[in-house]
């Protein structure tokens, strides 16, 4: 195996320790499945009061499911070291970041063609914060 995007707690969970011995940690932000979907129609049927609720029960399951996968990860990495495993981590990623092409402003331009820019502005907005380290 030259290279693969895991999770920590998958790469143990799958033992690919016995074949990748050495992870380049280029932190790629949380690997969460979190997703919330609803019919947009059914979404209009409720009352705004249910509409608040959901969104305010989405959040803290959104930050739980986030904790836990933080969680894993740090178990992942500790078990993967006692694996024999090293880890190679990136002092400066702004470097790393200047060489990729812009994937959020492409993005952005996507959605901008279908409509939504103005949503998927305030999305950029945010993961680039999040990169920049805010």
């Amino acid at each position: 195996m030259d290279a693969q995007v895991y999770s920590l707690s998958l790469l143990y969970s799958s033992k690919m320790y016995e074949v990748a011995k050495h992870i380049s940690m280029i932190d790629m932000g949380p690997s969460t499945g979190y997703t919330v979907l609803m019919n947009q129609d059914v979404w209009k049927s409720l009352t705004a009061d249910q509409q608040r609720v959901i969104l305010e029960v989405s959040k803290d399951s959104a930050k739980y499911d986030l904790d836990s996968v933080n969680k894993l990860e740090a178990e992942g990495r500790s078990q993967l070291e006692a694996k024999g495993v090293t880890f190679y981590d990136f002092p400066d990623k702004t470097k790393w970041y200047a060489q990729l092409p812009d994937f959020i402003g492409m993005w952005v331009k996507e959605m901008e063609g279908k409509g939504l820019g103005a949503p998927a502005q305030d999305v950029a907005k945010g993961w680039r914060a999040i990169l920049a380290g805010k």
